[in-house]
């Protein structure tokens, strides 16, 4: 089982943000204690995506620095009992870039099932941290050339410092009008990024609008049941992949 779990990208604007979300909402409809760490500091979002704007006194910069304790930073998320939240600072502190942070991410290890880890967008993060601490890294992919590039880019330089459990989600596939996906053949977004399959997440009207303000996917809906076999995915068993 993987217990810290990266989320990254090769590129803005993938989804990591919103495929954390909806990763840390399956499992933990699944009985699994999670907790999302957003480490985009100074653009901070998942407060909002997750519904918890309002409930956010203390950050991960406080946590980092000694200024709070953990139950003051992990922010429950209301209507999804075992999630929490840990928001980024909106600001990057002095200890964001020394050994505290990962010391901080181990010691959550031990009190959750799972850590996600919200990455920055590009590589300089994840290179410093994922090799340290992630167990499982889901590289977040669009169809379309650029982030296809971007992420194999990626792949290729976790590859070499010897991170091996890698995985793609590919995001924002028009099923519907596929003459807007710039690359049609999700088996090219497959052999471009070159690591395996997670699961595809369509460009859907309800994921917008349920992590536009906060709130939980409907139950038994494409977007939740893809998410669902995600986590089931991610807890190694086999589901078959639902593709729309």
């Amino acid at each position: 089982m993987s217990n810290i779990i990266a989320i990254t990208s090769g590129k803005g604007g993938a989804g990591k943000s919103t495929v954390s979300a909806g990763i840390g909402q399956a499992l933990a409809k699944r009985g699994k204690k999670t907790v999302v760490i957003e480490l985009d500091a100074g653009l901070r979002g998942l407060d909002i995506m997750l519904g918890v704007e309002n409930q956010v006194v203390y950050d991960l910069g406080d946590l980092v620095s000694g200024a709070c304790s953990l139950d003051d930073a992990a922010v429950s998320i209301d209507g999804c009992p075992n999630l929490f939240l840990i928001a980024a600072p909106t600001m990057l502190p002095e200890g964001m870039d020394k050994p505290e942070l990962p010391q901080v991410v181990q010691a959550l290890s031990s009190w959750f099932d799972y850590v996600i880890l919200d990455l920055p967008a590009g590589i300089r993060f994840s290179l410093q941290l994922i090799p340290r601490l992630a167990d499982m890294t889901v590289i977040v992919a669009t169809p379309d050339y650029v982030s296809v590039r971007d992420s194999n880019r990626v792949a290729s330089a976790l590859t070499e410092l010897g991170v091996t459990n890698c995985r793609l989600l590919i995001n924002k596939v028009n099923t519907k009008y596929r003459k807007m996906n710039i690359i049609k053949d999700l088996d090219e977004v497959l052999d471009g990024v070159g690591v395996p399959l997670l699961g595809v997440l369509p460009e859907d009207l309800q994921i917008k609008s349920v992590f536009s303000c906060g709130g939980q996917l409907e139950k038994e809906t494409a977007p939740a049941v893809i998410f669902e076999r995600i986590a089931a995915r991610i807890e190694g068993e086999y589901t078959p992949l639902y593709i729309i």
